[in-house]
């Protein structure tokens, strides 16, 4: 995609050649974002950090209250 935006391409003539991909093509949304991403300047395609709550839940005290709720449930 990168050397798309080098070459002056706009993002439907990039989303055109992805096409190729078929099923494994980017949606023509996402292709959309990266282009504007590379065209101000931005080199890598991992996501923003977003502020927030964690991306899991999934923690020792959480596990053990899981469990034991399921206990009392089951008994």
């Amino acid at each position: 995609m990168k050397f798309c935006v080098k070459l002056g391409k706009c993002a439907t003539e990039m989303y055109n050649l992805l096409k190729v991909y078929g099923n494994e093509c980017l949606s023509r949304t996402q292709v959309f974002e990266r282009f504007e991403r590379f065209k101000e300047g931005r080199e890598e395609i991992g996501d923003d950090q977003r502020p927030g709550c964690p991306s899991t839940s999934k923690t020792d005290a959480n596990i053990e209250k899981s469990v034991k709720l399921l206990e009392k449930i089951v008994a």
